[in-house]
């Protein structure tokens, strides 16, 4: 039986991008193996992922988005207890949720920002460089998935129920950028359970270098 070849041969940790075609690739070896020894191809739960279309992630972009920021993936660049709290804008973009894992293959979802008045003491020339702005922001989301679990890790997928996702999840914060530097404060978010707990209104907080708007 002839040795399979892969795509980005061999891979290399903190440099090689996970893509789709190294998991097919991985599917198929593993299928010509089990049929060599008639155990007959694996039935998967995705038959073909498909390249940034087979999961949406709830809170923002997804993890490989943020593996473009060297102290995200480098280790104790970034307190780990925080990975969470560094925003990275795409996707559903349910900012309240930011401190959950969740992914899911179809979400509807919408972003609202209404712009208020942002005064400061500076020229009009450091105003311009600034791009200063501040917002107040409403995000709502509805999980359509039949089985909203199966894109939650398996050390947390026993601690949720199904049912949690049959309703809009909702977020309101307020939104402040300088320069390059946005922080949110989603100060309500509708299901807290599902980021740990505490209250509806409580102080939350983001940091990042994007924006939705």
């Amino acid at each position: 039986m002839a040795l399979p070849t892969f795509t980005d041969d061999p891979l290399q940790a903190r440099i090689t991008l996970v893509k789709a075609v190294h998991l097919n690739e991985l599917r198929r070896w593993i299928d010509e193996l089990r049929v060599r020894f008639t155990l007959g191809a694996y039935t998967w739960t995705d038959a073909t992922l498909v390249p940034g279309a087979t999961w949406f992630t709830l809170a923002g972009a997804n993890a490989m988005a943020k593996e473009d920021y060297f102290w995200l993936r480098s280790v104790g660049a970034w307190p780990k207890d925080y990975y969470g709290n560094f925003h990275v804008a795409g996707e559903a973009n349910l900012r309240g949720y930011y401190n959950g894992t969740f992914a899911f293959k179809r979400i509807l979802a919408t972003n609202l920002e209404l712009q208020l008045p942002f005064p400061l003491p500076v020229s009009r020339k450091t105003s311009r460089m600034l791009d200063r702005r501040l917002s107040i922001f409403y995000d709502a989301g509805r999980i359509y998935d039949e089985r909203p679990l199966e894109g939650l890790s398996p050390d947390v997928r026993g601690t949720f129920d199904e049912n949690m996702f049959d309703n809009f999840l909702t977020d309101f914060g307020v939104s402040v950028s300088l320069w390059k530097i946005t922080a949110e404060f989603p100060i309500y978010v509708s299901d807290p359970q599902l980021v740990g707990g505490g209250e509806k209104w409580d102080f939350r907080w983001t940091v990042g270098f994007t924006r939705l708007f």
